[in-house]
């Protein structure tokens, strides 16, 4: 431009070229040709598939702080989810446990009450079953309550046995329950006989030894008396009926040092049942009430001053 002259044209950067209406027209027009040209004969598509691939980092990249959130919280509500779902489980092991130990309790409690019932129903149709209520806390007496007592016809001296055999006798009896002494009670004694040979004799309850068991006392050394012989009760006491199981012998000792055998034998019968059978008293004739009381103490001797006694009797009593 000369000096001294003025020029109006708008500067470079001012210039807008063509008209916007015209643009807008053009550019309108470029876009359907675009959209039916795309429509047609799909001449767009690798572009689109390029800048697709283009771009696939980059929406990995700017997506991932959402994808990582969304996945660490689905992470703690699975996490959550599997921990009640265990507790949940846990509980359900629990109660299954629970039942599982009921269930095998009242199929062994089936098991002895059929037992039991075998036996009342073959020998003693007038037996009482009874529950064993619990135990008595002396160690040495060895005793157990059940539930049955005057009332339901319980008498003192009882005898009391178990699906296998003798467990006791009732000794005590209150109007509703009963105390039975075990035949392992440190006082207790039983006339037995022994299966094999057939020799009579006591047995006296030993509480201290092992879970308990009885002692043939006052047997020679040389007696006929073996590990594995059945004893059973000799029914001389007037209490027990009769070959009923008492005991098999353990452990015979002989010493040539001393006079008589050290024999002992476990009881057949579980002393810790939970179900037994009364039986009532066998009984003698002639026999006294007073006789009867020292049968648990001494139940052969009191025997034969029982018998001794009726025979006296008898003979004073005729002409």
């Amino acid at each position: 431009m000369a000096l001294g002259t003025t020029d109006r044209r708008a500067p470079p950067l001012f210039r807008q070229g063509l008209p916007l209406r015209l643009r807008w027209a053009a550019w309108s027009l470029l876009a359907v040709a675009l959209l039916l040209l795309d429509g047609y004969w799909g001449v767009a598509r690798p572009l689109r598939l390029a800048l697709s691939a283009a771009l696939t980092p980059i929406q990995a990249v700017a997506t991932s702080p959402v994808r990582w959130a969304h996945e660490w919280t689905q992470h703690f509500a699975d996490l959550s989810q599997a921990q009640r779902k265990v507790a949940k489980a846990d509980l359900a092991l629990v109660g299954m446990g629970l039942q599982n130990a009921e269930l095998a309790q009242l199929r062994a409690e089936t098991a002895r009450l059929r037992q039991l019932l075998a036996v009342r129903d073959t020998r003693f149709v007038q037996a009482i079953s009874a529950e064993v209520l619990y135990a008595a806390p002396d160690p040495y007496s060895r005793k157990v309550i059940i539930n049955k007592g005057s009332k339901q016809g319980l008498k003192a001296g009882s005898p009391v046995l178990g699906a296998q055999g003798v467990i006791g006798q009732v000794t005590q009896v209150y109007p509703q329950s009963a105390e039975v002494s075990l035949l392992i009670g440190q006082n207790a004694t039983i006339p037995v006989r022994n299966q094999r040979t057939g020799a009579a004799s006591v047995a006296y309850g030993l509480p201290s030894v092992g879970a308990g068991s009885v002692e043939l006392k006052h047997l020679p050394s040389n007696a006929d008396v073996q590990v594995g012989d059945v004893l059973t009760t000799s029914g001389m006491d007037g209490v027990y009926p009769p070959d009923l199981a008492v005991a098999i012998v353990t452990q015979v000792e002989r010493k040539t040092s001393t006079t008589y055998a050290r024999v002992y034998a476990r009881p057949v019968a579980q002393m810790g049942a939970a179900f037994v059978l009364v039986l009532a008293p066998v009984g003698l004739p002639g026999l006294d009430p007073e006789a009867l009381e020292n049968l648990q103490t001494k139940p052969v001797q009191a025997v034969r001053d029982a018998r001794s006694k009726a025979k006296t009797a008898k003979t004073g009593a005729q002409p």
